[in-house]
């Protein structure tokens, strides 16, 4: 019997790096929006808890003073009891 070789261990890819200035030009353009909007809701997701992205969207409520909703994955992305929680979102299709 013919023994398997020990696994190595497994090495991440490097992340790829953005594209600064098309970075910038999509959050002027969604900052944009927010702030001509009449009723602006944030909606969170897991995708914060992927990139770690928790405090920064935080600190982005706090600046702006929006209130967010979470979606179904995304629950306690900040807390739930956070002053601007407004529920979760549901969408039917």
């Amino acid at each position: 019997m013919k023994k398997c070789p020990r696994p190595s261990a497994f090495h991440f890819p490097t992340p790829a790096s953005s594209d600064q200035e098309a970075l910038g030009a999509a959050i002027k353009e969604a900052m944009g929006m927010l702030d001509s909007a009449q009723k602006p809701v944030v909606i969170a997701d897991v995708e914060l808890i992927r990139f770690k992205l928790q405090k920064t969207f935080a600190g982005f409520l706090d600046n702006t003073g929006y209130p967010y909703a979470t979606m179904m994955l995304g629950k306690s992305v900040p807390s739930e009891h956070h002053p601007q929680f407004i529920g979760q979102a549901t969408f039917t299709y």
